[in-house]
């Protein structure tokens, strides 16, 4: 069965002063089972920048505009 994973969070977050980058989603992925996963970039960040979503990887992970 495959699984995913249907809300996480990605980017850089201006409130939060973190970036969580696609790579370490993918890894903890990896680690919990997970095939695929929808990303949703922080609010703070798709406020500030429309074009976040240009910067995903293709393949596992399917992006959002908040």
């Amino acid at each position: 069965m495959e699984v995913i994973d249907s809300h996480t969070h990605w980017g850089p977050s201006v409130t939060m002063d973190i970036e969580v980058t696609t790579e370490e989603l993918l890894r903890q992925a990896e680690r919990s089972g997970v095939s695929r996963i929808v990303i949703f970039p922080f609010p703070s960040t798709a406020l500030s920048d429309e074009k976040i979503n240009e910067r995903l990887h293709a393949g596992r992970c399917y992006g959002t505009q908040a």
